[in-house]
């Protein structure tokens, strides 16, 4: 990032010039800034993504899910600095959406399997504690319920199951 801020900086000094009419470089800073930033946005993009695959890769062999979680909140830091850094001139929605589905996931899968641990122990006030919280987690995150109705109506079964 430091080496693309001083290219940009040099172009534009030499924009000025330009803008003078005053010969500078061939070709002119004005082409090489635009092509620049195509560069630069393409570049920033890159290393996203791979931040972001690097803390998915190390977040699925993690053994806890404490661990999982930590891994990708350090990637979505990371992408808040690249997004400070660079201006939102590089969009990046999609891959913190993919970080944050992601812990989504892990989230909701740790407490499906405390439940049914809790479950084939006899522990019913336990397991029906954690389908709740799944089922709260499925109820107020982003994700339009529609596309969670089938694991929402188990879920619902389960605690109906439990409680009676």
């Amino acid at each position: 990032m430091r080496r693309l801020q001083v290219l940009s900086d040099n172009l534009n000094a030499l924009l000025e010039y330009e803008s003078q009419g005053i010969s500078t470089i061939t070709p002119k800073p004005s082409e090489l800034l635009a092509q620049f930033e195509k560069d630069r946005t393409a570049a920033i993009r890159n290393g996203a993504e791979h931040i972001v695959e690097a803390a998915l890769a190390k977040a699925k062999v993690t053994v806890s899910q404490k661990s999982g979680i930590t891994t990708i909140e350090k990637a979505l830091v990371k992408l808040q600095e690249f997004r400070s850094k660079t201006g939102d001139t590089v969009d990046l929605a999609d891959l913190e959406a993919r970080l944050t589905g992601f812990i989504h996931d892990i989230q909701l899968e740790g407490y499906l399997e405390v439940a049914k641990k809790a479950e084939f122990k006899g522990n019913r006030k336990k397991a029906i504690d954690a389908y709740q919280e799944a089922l709260y987690l499925l109820r107020t995150d982003a994700i339009d319920d529609a596309g969670q109705a089938q694991q929402i109506s188990e879920i619902e079964g389960k605690i109906k199951a439990l409680t009676e």
